[in-house]
């Protein structure tokens, strides 16, 4: 969703400014995603957090990185970590909810349900080995026996 709102950003700021260039530029990554996180987690928190010696509100920490990430890294994406944080404040508002209902009654969930009942790794994998003996290496490491540069005497 982030990189949906992501473009439709672009092309509204290029419509608007036919001279910008956010919509020759793109937003790759998955910070968008943890800005969306932030908000979604941090919403309704009465608490306070303490960054970088500033004592804010944790519900605005979002906003605070934002700013503090565009001016330490520039050409970092500011409008992708802003459509992020777009998408955790739709996802807050309930916007996403009809597609959420949409998806229970088609029954994907069940599907993805019945999916991992067939593929269930942990109980198809075969059980771990206990290691016999030692693993290997050179042997006791310690400060006897140690030379120059932290290797062992007569190896090199």
């Amino acid at each position: 969703m982030v990189s949906i709102l992501y473009i439709a950003v672009a092309v509204g700021l290029t419509w608007y400014n036919p001279y910008d260039s956010t919509y020759g530029s793109c937003a790759v990554g998955f910070s968008g995603v943890l800005f969306s996180l932030k908000v979604v987690l941090n919403y309704g928190s009465a608490g306070h957090s303490t960054f970088f010696g500033l004592t804010l509100p944790t519900k605005y920490l979002c906003w605070f990185e934002l700013i503090l990430i565009s001016l330490i890294s520039p050409h970092s994406s500011f409008l992708g970590h802003l459509c992020g944080i777009g998408v955790g404040f739709m996802f807050v508002a309930g916007i996403f909810e009809p597609i959420f209902k949409i998806t229970d009654q088609l029954g994907i969930d069940e599907a993805f349900s019945r999916l991992q009942e067939q593929y269930n790794y942990d109980e198809n994998a075969p059980a771990p080995q206990q290691p016999r003996g030692r693993m290997g290496g050179m042997g006791r490491m310690g400060m006897m026996g140690m030379g120059m540069g932290g290797f062992r005497r007569g190896y090199f």
